[in-house]
């Protein structure tokens, strides 16, 4: 595949991968073709990226799968942010299960198969947050928005059919904002975030001093319900860490099941809220909560989820890692006469030895997990707390194997996901872990 030339392949995709690509062999290696289904035969030619690296495109669809649906988005083809907009729900529900039941099965030696539950998440206007760089192609104005997977202009976010109409046409507003002070050299990412009512909070970012000068110092116009802060961050949680808020409201409020949360910058909001109630319905389940049962939840955010435990439990005790969380999620149970929920700051293994020093107890444990695992600082200390039921809720199958890979004394027994993001090879893993028999 050196010197690609007008070299092209008719080929039949195989499978998908992590990501949700197709992929297939050309001259006896596997490559990756991403808008493939399996069962599908294509023509695809290559094409050479930024760094020289081969990669491969579809040309013509020669015989398309029954599973193949309109993408509905005219930037599809060139946006790595819902590769599998083009592909049926079963496909993206098989597809994701087989990449959880593999994780579990390769680092556990487990077989769990995988429960999916219906989530009535929309496959358009889910998203209620969004992060965007500023790109530019060639002449033309900068835009916010993704760079483009292949050799296509930016993908422009104010067009992206998964965010939802408010945080598009919020993203529009205040980009325009932005071109009529003459600041679009100075901003290099924009974070947004939609809340209950059209509320709504905006973070500028930008790298250099002179730019974070005159972004604060710009005659913003203030908007009913809104929040502009700017940050020196353009990468990472320092990105809101680090934001001083020009004008608006300090919290960003939103609703769960009728349950109304503020969340300040550097604490959590949803990004689908559309799938929390099914996420609180799984949660509990999975749980068993008696009246008598004692919780402790690692990861606890401003309390989205523990409001609802908390009424099924004799006593909820939250921690997290972001001290606005845990004081927010405080705040918030008060408000809402949840009076059992008490709420911590700090690292998770670091709280589980305090409790314990204390005399605290617990019977269940919730463990709500990112993309990367916990680590073993973690599972060292957890089996001491001795609960009969953990629930790990993972965006990352394979990072919660990988904890539960080095949990001394307890196995996976149940496997649920919830399809929080259409379009995405990413839905929410849940999975019961209990004592080892």
């Amino acid at each position: 595949m050196t010197g690609c030339g007008d070299l092209t392949e008719d080929v039949l995709i195989g499978r998908l991968n992590a990501r949700g690509d197709g992929t297939t062999q050309v001259e006896g290696r596997r490559v990756i073709v991403p808008g493939a289904l399996p069962g599908e035969r294509v023509r695809i030619s290559p094409w050479h990226d930024a760094r020289g690296r081969v990669r491969w495109r579809i040309d013509a669809l020669l015989e398309a799968s029954p599973e193949r649906v309109a993408p509905a988005c005219d930037q599809h083809a060139q946006c790595s942010g819902c590769p599998l907009r083009h592909a049926a729900h079963t496909t993206r529900a098989a597809h994701a299960a087989e990449a959880a039941e593999f994780a579990v099965r390769r680092r556990l030696g487990l077989s769990v198969p995988v429960s999916t539950r219906y989530t009535p998440v929309a496959q358009d206007g889910f998203r209620a947050r969004l992060s965007a760089g500023v790109y530019a192609e060639g002449e033309s104005a900068p835009v916010p928005g993704m760079a483009p997977r292949g050799d296509g202009p930016p993908i422009d976010l104010r067009r992206c059919p998964a965010q939802s109409a408010e945080s598009r046409a919020a993203l529009s507003r205040v980009w325009a904002e932005v071109e009529d002070l003459g600041l679009t050299q100075r901003v290099r990412r924009l974070t947004l975030s939609m809340g209950a009512n059209a509320a709504t909070r905006v973070v500028l970012s930008a790298a250099e001093p002179d730019d974070v000068a005159a972004l604060r110092m710009a005659p913003w116009t203030p908007r009913p319900r809104w929040t502009l802060a700017v940050s020196p961050r353009t990468d990472g949680p320092g990105v809101e860490a680090e934001a001083v808020t020009l004008y608006g409201p300090e919290a960003l409020p939103f609703e769960v099941d009728g349950d109304r949360l503020h969340a300040r910058l550097t604490a959590w909001t949803p990004q689908t809220p559309g799938s929390l109630t099914a996420l609180r319905a799984a949660t509990l389940e999975l749980l068993a909560c008696t009246a008598k049962s004692r919780v402790l939840e690692l990861g606890c955010g401003v309390g989205t989820l523990s409001a609802a435990i908390a009424r099924r439990c004799e006593a909820l005790v939250g921690v997290d890692m972001v001290r606005a969380a845990a004081e927010d999620a405080a705040t918030n149970m008060a408000a809402l006469g949840v009076l059992n929920a008490r709420f911590r700051h700090g690292r998770a293994d670091q709280a589980i030895r305090r409790l314990l020093a204390g005399g605290e107890r617990f019977d269940r444990v919730v463990l709500h997990g990112m993309r990367l695992p916990f680590g073993e600082a973690l599972t060292n200390v957890l089996p001491a707390v001795r609960p009969a039921r953990i629930v790990y809720i993972a965006p990352s199958a394979s990072a919660m194997a990988r904890d539960l890979a080095t949990l001394r004394g307890y196995t996976l027994t149940r496997l649920e996901q919830l399809e929080q993001m259409p379009g995405t090879a990413h839905p929410l893993t849940l999975g019961l872990v209990e004592p080892r028999a």
